[in-house]
């Protein structure tokens, strides 16, 4: 047959057609790595692409595209190039009797600014980066293409993940520290709170009601001013609409005098939309629009990049001793719900040889 690499993840079609039906016939994978080496193709290519191969086969399912990392929701937060991998450790499953392994990649991780635990470094310092792990709990298999993990080893930077992609039923994972293929779904369990993050604020998100369908700002001459469509009543003194927040007056005549950061207040104007059947039945109070100008993790009221409101407890107490019914959710440092990050914690490092 003719050279097998047509580029270097691509088969000459002959080589292709040989592949497939090496599978049925059910060779050996490490036998047909080595005729496709011989064949003048690198290795660990080869090897990606039988394994891969095999993984169609078994599943019955057509060839699947390739797909970054970043489209995970968690994952899509990471910028994993620029990270640094300081311990690799891989085992059997803890009380698994179907023969499940974990792999783990304990990290400093180069936070992206969509996530909300990042914070703007100073200049020269370096990519933005947090203590965390990256793994597998409940991986069916681990292959190693090249180097694998060293437990016996302190931590120190490995280098970063160059690449990490999901293709066939396998994630492709590749770094100056080795080449590994992985069947299993990837989670992120952060570490404890680094230094930076230390103080003695809780900080929670809040999510109010949406009677508005539609909530815009408007640039007057004589300042900003939020338009508001409402289908539904106001029942609360605080309320939202596509990324806009309004407060009743009384409630923003308290927020003035707590001495709280993060907002200021703007006209608003409301109106109630065309559709609504009875528009005598629906109560709307006098508003204020509620800009929110403060950063979250940082201000009594702010916003993460992606637009959630967080607030300090001392906010979310003021607002839910008036509100008993607004829903208010604890955040870890990252701005994680609470009540997820206690479902999962950092795996321990393997003690050194």
């Amino acid at each position: 047959m003719s050279d097998p690499v047509q580029s270097p993840r691509a088969l000459a079609p002959e080589w292709a057609s040989w592949l497939e039906e090496s599978i049925q016939r059910g060779c050996a994978a490490e036998s047909v790595i080595d005729a496709m080496a011989d064949g003048g193709m690198d290795r660990e290519s080869a090897a990606v692409l039988v394994y891969r191969a095999i993984s169609r086969h078994a599943s019955r399912f057509p060839p699947q595209p390739a797909r970054d990392y970043t489209f995970l929701k968690e994952l899509a937060k990471l910028a994993l190039p620029d990270s640094e991998v300081l311990r690799i450790t891989e085992g059997p499953r803890e009380n698994s009797t179907s023969g499940l392994i974990e792999l783990h990649f304990l990290m400093d991780a180069a936070l992206s600014p969509e996530h909300p635990a990042y914070r703007a470094p100073e200049s020269g310092a370096g990519p933005f980066r947090a203590r965390l792990s990256l793994g597998f709990n409940n991986a069916r298999e681990v292959r190693w293409l090249r180097s694998g993990p060293d437990a016996g080893k302190p931590a120190a930077p490995m280098g970063g993940i160059d690449a990490m992609t999901l293709e066939d039923g396998y994630w492709e994972i590749v770094g100056s520290w080795g080449h590994v293929l992985v069947s299993g779904s990837p989670q992120v369990w952060y570490g404890p709170k680094p230094d930076w993050a230390r103080n003695d604020k809780t900080y929670f998100e809040i999510s109010p009601e949406a009677p508005a369908v539609s909530g815009n700002y408007r640039d007057e001459e004589h300042g900003r001013m939020l338009e508001l469509d409402f289908v539904y009543s106001v029942r609360s003194e605080i309320i939202t609409s596509l990324g806009t927040y309004a407060v009743t007056i009384p409630l923003a005549d308290a927020l003035r005098d707590s001495g709280m950061t993060g907002f200021e207040f703007v006209p608003a104007t409301t109106s109630i939309e065309d559709y609504v059947e009875d528009p005598q039945e629906l109560d709307i109070p006098e508003l204020y629009g509620m800009w929110i100008t403060g950063t979250a993790f940082i201000d009594d009221f702010g916003l993460t990049p992606k637009g959630d409101l967080v607030l300090t407890q001392r906010a979310k107490e003021l607002l839910t001793t008036r509100d008993p019914n607004l829903s208010a959710e604890e955040l870890d440092w990252t701005g994680r719900s609470l009540f997820i990050a206690r479902s999962f914690q950092l795996p321990s490092e393997k003690p050194e040889s």
